[in-house]
């Protein structure tokens, strides 16, 4: 693909051409009931833990009684359904018979405390919740003004047969909104995220086409990544495999289904390399790992491919967000040229790309600034919230990621690391994601994260927080000396080195930094 780099604009292939079934005309709920009936007898979707499976057939039929149901409690386009429900074969189908009456689903973590249940009823106003007894208790719904109605599952939509139903018409596809995501909450509560119709399309073209038969599933269901595999399994018609985050059972059960598509993020990546006998597993099936949600570290990548698939897979990073989806491809990439490079591979089809310096300036290749896009699959805004909508676009209505990063001669992107996450360290600001990179390539280092420890002078002093590999006996200052050799001045750990037991991660997986920081004031 030729990338266009006119007036510092990084532009991708035009999706119109490499995407020919992309249609921004048609509705996708009509594009994804087509792509059902077409799928027939493939199996949709496999439950590894109770070895249960449905067909694309089943699931259609269910989702239609279940749409005609909704429809009768006079659910339709302007509604809001929430589901937080965990992940099965009736949760997804619940999701398809929403979004095909035409009303709006939001996705809700299980994992989400009362306040924010409180706070996301507010801004979601739903008119049906499906959920657990558990969950409900959890919501406090009798402290909330037209409290919505409660469900525990589909099955008491079954009056109505869905036989007779229609899939909602959509008459404006741009004002038309099937999902409410949520983003991953690092820096305080999750925002809502409100996708459009043609974003929720084009989601199902993320993936390289035909590259997978069965993709092994780990994301929660409200995930946006377990949401965009979903559409993607409707329209290129693969199996997803519905599985827990738990290092042992991945590898069972990938041996035992045959996956060949693991999409993961650095942290499972982590956990998997300590699980014992690695060379116990049959990991032949697997051809394609995907890897999103955090920096991955080139040692860490090189050891994981090598480690458990002796350099047979491709592995592809893939960089987004919530609000602007997948931005990023390895599409017509040598294989070879992603294992030995930190790139996040090329912009995707349909995107285009900016990097903006600290005074506001478009800057060129090498050049490091905030990276700014513009997608196929942007968010349209963050409901109730219009103060953070109209700060997340620039003047020229591009996207700021709050990402500090690059791209390269050849359009090769380089996030580094959140802008917000900068050491200062007396006139200078400092992206440590390259001294989290040595840190891990050090034999005894399993996890490694860098922080800014307050100083009263130099304003931070970079300091490392380190989970050690079992059973490894090592002093600080070794660690210290290894990196104090290897980085220019201002990098060196002042702040320095401190063993921890483990990681304060969010459910997703990602570093709750302030957490860190509270050890500074213990």
């Amino acid at each position: 693909t030729t990338v266009g780099m006119a007036d510092c604009i990084l532009t991708g292939p035009d999706a119109s051409q490499i995407l020919p079934n992309f249609k921004k005309d048609v509705s996708v709920l009509e594009i994804l009931h087509e792509a059902f009936k077409r799928n027939g007898d493939s199996i949709a979707q496999i439950e590894t833990d109770t070895g249960r499976s449905v067909t694309f057939a089943e699931m259609l039929q269910r989702i239609r009684t279940i749409a005609a149901n909704l429809t009768k409690h006079g659910v339709t386009e302007g509604d809001t359904v929430v589901l937080c429900l965990d992940k099965c074969i009736e949760a997804y189908t619940l999701f398809i018979a929403v979004i095909f009456t035409g009303a709006t689903a939001a996705l809700w973590g299980t994992f989400f405390t009362k306040d924010d249940f409180q706070h996301h009823l507010k801004i979601c106003r739903p008119k049906l919740i499906f959920c657990s007894e558990e969950i409900q208790d959890r919501m406090h719904l009798s402290e909330v003004p037209e409290a919505p109605t409660v469900f525990r599952d589909g099955g008491a939509f079954s009056d109505v047969s869905g036989e007779d139903f229609e899939v909602h018409k959509v008459k404006d596809i741009k004002r038309h909104f099937p999902l409410i995501a949520f983003t991953s909450g690092t820096t305080g509560i999750s925002k809502p995220v409100l996708i459009p119709n043609v974003t929720f399309q084009r989601y199902g073209y993320s993936f390289p086409s035909n590259c997978t038969q069965n993709f092994y599933v780990i994301a929660p269901f409200c995930w946006i990544s377990s949401t965009i595999t979903f559409v993607s399994s409707i329209i290129e018609n693969y199996t997803m495999l519905l599985s827990v985050p738990n290092p042992v059972m991945q590898l069972q059960l990938t041996q035992e289904y045959k996956a060949d598509t693991w999409m993961i993020t650095p942290t499972m990546m982590l956990a998997l390399l300590r699980v014992p006998n690695l060379a116990d597993y049959d990991l032949s099936s697997m051809k394609t790992i995907i890897v999103g949600g955090g920096s991955l570290y080139l040692p860490v990548k090189k050891m994981f491919l090598q480690t458990l698939f002796n350099n047979k897979v491709n592995l592809h990073l893939l960089y987004g967000s919530t609000e602007a989806g997948v931005f990023t491809s390895f599409h017509d990439v040598d294989p070879d040229v992603v294992r030995n490079s930190s790139s996040s591979g090329k912009l995707s089809a349909g995107s285009q790309m900016i990097v903006v310096s600290e005074n506001g300036d478009r800057v060129g290749p090498g050049i490091e600034g905030e990276l700014r896009v513009k997608t196929d699959c942007m968010m349209e805004k963050y409901p109730s919230y219009p103060e953070a909508t109209s700060k997340a676009f620039d003047s020229d209505g591009w996207f700021r990621t709050g990402d500090l990063g690059y791209y390269d001669e050849e359009g090769f992107i380089y996030p580094l690391c959140r802008i917000s996450e900068l050491i200062k360290y007396k006139d200078n600001k400092l992206c440590v994601t390259q001294v989290e990179g040595l840190l891990v390539s050090y034999p005894a280092v399993f996890e490694a994260v860098v922080i800014g420890k307050p100083h009263p002078k130099d304003i931070e002093h970079p300091a490392a927080f380190i989970v050690l590999k079992p059973n490894v006996e090592i002093s600080p200052a070794e660690i210290q000396n290894f990196i104090d050799d290897r980085v220019s001045d201002n990098y060196k750990l002042r702040g320095g080195i401190h063993f921890i037991d483990v990681v304060p991660k969010l459910p997703n997986g990602k570093v709750i930094k302030h957490m860190l920081m509270k050890k500074f004031q213990e």
